[in-house]
């Protein structure tokens, strides 16, 4: 018999390792992020790209010659305020750099090798495959493999989420980067580890530079910890407090000069941030009320995820009050929606402001899976021909998996490419939606589907008339890139405090056609009227008879409005 020595009094076993978990995890990694480039040239620009894509080409034309000037004797040029400022300082939408750095080095080094716009929106398809990877690992050793394979694949047919992996945006980036800190703090509070509870820092650090909303996790981690594991608070308040502020500063070369009065301005664009409309319950708000994350992310999950989800909420809080990894998922499920529930919190882009919690939902989702499949292995054992089967667990999870993701499969190919206007059975599909007052489409990339009609207009110089204004913005930029013609004349509705009785006969004068997408939110008078009376172009585009994209001439547009009285 053994003796036991001191040593191994002192070390706790560590639980047997399953094997090729990492390999599986890369290799749902890469899957996935195949099946976003497959369809990215598909999504159509949406408002935030263009401004994204142009503030990450200055910067990251700056890095490449901030290198490059270590050898050529013009280092202090770079580092001067003023052309730090030129190159990192955008005033239209002030982000974090990250993602827009790697769009723009991406497009730099590929776009003539890959064109269309797979280049600059690459580094958003592999932080998706980032996603995958890593919420397989983790379910993993939260739940066990049936778990993290249903979770994984889940996250891929996810619509919302799978429409934001298209585009060079910032949310799927941040829910990767959120998603691996939390994983790799996790196993450092697991391991009692420094090196991974510092690398989770890290991993925060480039959170934070993505977007802002990474800064929830640090109340999310330090709670978590002082409940399961207390000893890593001290970890956790260097990794959280001093890595990662550290990484976000060095990131940032804009936070280099007047590092106070910058940071202040940061933050106060974000708290003084303009509100966005919303189209809600057949209402337009400026802020939503509390219930819209709840609510939302209930009509647009999946129906047997979010009840699968649901189950795992309930295991975890029945079963599961000792089980850390579990708690881990929920307090971040919820924690990324509470947020988005306070009164004056922007609410608005359907599920995007609150997308980081979709991962932990998911894997929630494979929790619930997980107990399903064990109770109907449980029952099937002893069925004696049942228990006659060799490896019935594991045919079991392959046949019960694929019975409830392929509902999910076919509902994610019936929208696609329009993921954003996805609803699913709970509220009626998108058609339900509509009837009950949601919006319908958001954020400008079905105009993408408008480009074959325009091209095809007479050769005259045709004018168009866009609504609302800013979606102009992404008609130039498709002529920029040849995508339309250059003779296109396009025309902009005046601003809502300019729109008088009447304007809509004077605007719509000469105008050839009318276009613009289906956002309730973004409607204004002109809108309204041809969204509801109208007879709109048969280029017009619909998903289940709901319209998306609506084209419509300039004569029935004038008819509408022939009377002097007001339109709507």
């Amino acid at each position: 018999m053994k003796k036991t020595t001191s040593a191994d009094k002192r070390t706790p076993a560590r639980p047997a390792r399953k094997t090729g978990s990492e390999w599986i995890a890369f290799g749902l990694g890469i899957l996935a992020s195949a099946a976003v480039v497959v369809g990215i040239n598909y999504h159509g620009l949406t408002y935030d790209e263009p401004i994204y894509t142009g503030f990450g080409r200055r910067a990251a034309a700056w890095t490449l010659a901030f290198f490059t000037s270590l050898f050529d004797g013009t280092f202090s040029q770079h580092l001067s305020a003023s052309t730090i400022n030129r190159a990192w300082f955008a005033t239209i939408d002030m982000q974090p750099p990250l993602l827009q750095v790697l769009s723009g080095l991406f497009g730099i080094w590929l776009e003539k090798e890959l064109g269309g716009l797979l280049a600059p929106r690459l580094p958003t398809a592999l932080f998706f495959g980032l996603a995958v990877g890593v919420l397989f690992w983790l379910t993993e050793k939260a739940f066990n493999r049936p778990a993290a394979f249903f979770a994984s694949l889940g996250l891929i047919f996810l619509p919302r989420f799978f429409a934001d992996a298209h585009l060079a945006t910032l949310d799927v980036p941040v829910s990767a980067l959120l998603l691996a800190a939390t994983a790799a703090f996790y196993q450092a509070s697991k391991e009692n580890s420094w090196h991974l509870a510092l690398f989770s820092g890290i991993l925060l650090g480039l959170a934070l530079l993505t977007k802002l909303n990474a800064a929830f996790l640090v109340g999310l981690l330090i709670f978590w910890a002082a409940v399961f594991y207390p000893r890593m608070l001290p970890k956790a308040a260097v990794a959280f407090f001093l890595v990662s502020p550290a990484v976000f500063f060095a990131g940032w070369p804009w936070l280099w000069h007047d590092t106070a009065a910058h940071l202040k301005e940061y933050l106060m664009f974000h708290v003084k941030h303009y509100p966005v409309l919303i189209y809600y319950f057949g209402e337009v708000h400026k802020y939503a009320p509390w219930h819209y994350p709840f609510l939302l992310t209930a009509i647009t999950m999946p129906t047997l995820f979010l009840s699968l989800a649901l189950v795992g909420v309930g295991e975890s809080l029945v079963r599961g009050s000792t089980k850390a990894g579990k708690w881990l998922f929920v307090l971040c499920g919820l924690g990324y929606l509470l947020p988005s529930a306070m009164p004056f919190a922007p609410k608005y882009n359907g599920v995007r402001l609150f997308l980081p919690a979709f991962p932990f939902l998911t894997g929630l989702a494979g929790g619930g899976f997980a107990l399903l499949h064990d109770g109907l292995a449980r029952g099937l054992e002893r069925i004696r021909p049942f228990a006659r089967i060799t490896r019935l667990r594991g045919k079991l999870a392959f046949l019960l998996g694929l019975g409830l993701l392929l509902p999910a499969v076919v509902g994610l190919l019936q929208v696609f490419p329009h993921e954003l206007a996805y609803y699913n059975s709970l509220i009626g599909g998108p058609r339900g939606a509509r009837k009950q007052g949601f919006e319908t489409i958001y954020w400008g990339g079905v105009y993408l589907s408008a480009l074959p009609a325009l091209k095809a207009l007479p050769q005259h110089s045709p004018r168009i008339l866009i609504t609302p204004q800013g979606a102009i913005s992404l008609l130039e930029f498709y002529q920029r890139g040849g995508a339309l013609r250059k003779d296109l004349q396009w025309v902009a509705p005046p601003p809502p405090q300019e729109q008088h009785p009447g304007w809509p006969r004077q605007v719509l004068q000469g105008v050839d056609l009318v276009v613009f997408q289906c956002a309730q939110s973004e409607f204004d008078e002109l809108a309204w009227k041809l969204y509801r009376e109208g007879q709109p172009q048969a280029a017009s585009v619909y998903l289940e008879n709901v319209p998306l994209l609506l084209l419509f001439e300039g004569d029935e547009a004038r008819r509408l409005f022939s009377s002097p009285q007001k339109g709507r």
